[in-house]
């Protein structure tokens, strides 16, 4: 199993890219925000717990839902 981590906000995208480049980012994702390293790290934390015990050769993708196909109407569904 996996875990396939997007664009994810750390230190080093705030002072390498700036706020034009992350606002940029945070418009193409349909959550609206970039990842952050706890939304990775529950991922890997689900994997490595009995509740994925029966869960094989499986990738997780923490994204947001970027690479949800173009056109589609996720941000039309109410939270």
């Amino acid at each position: 199993n996996g875990v396939e981590p997007g664009n994810i906000l750390t230190e080093a995208i705030e002072l390498h890219r700036g706020e034009a480049f992350i606002k940029n980012m945070e418009d193409s994702i349909p959550l609206g925000r970039l990842g952050s390293p706890r939304d990775v790290a529950n991922a890997f934390l689900f994997l490595a717990s009995d509740d994925a015990s029966y869960i094989t050769g499986t990738t997780i993708v923490v994204d947001g839902g970027q690479l949800l196909p173009e056109g589609s109407d996720f941000r039309l569904v109410p939270p």
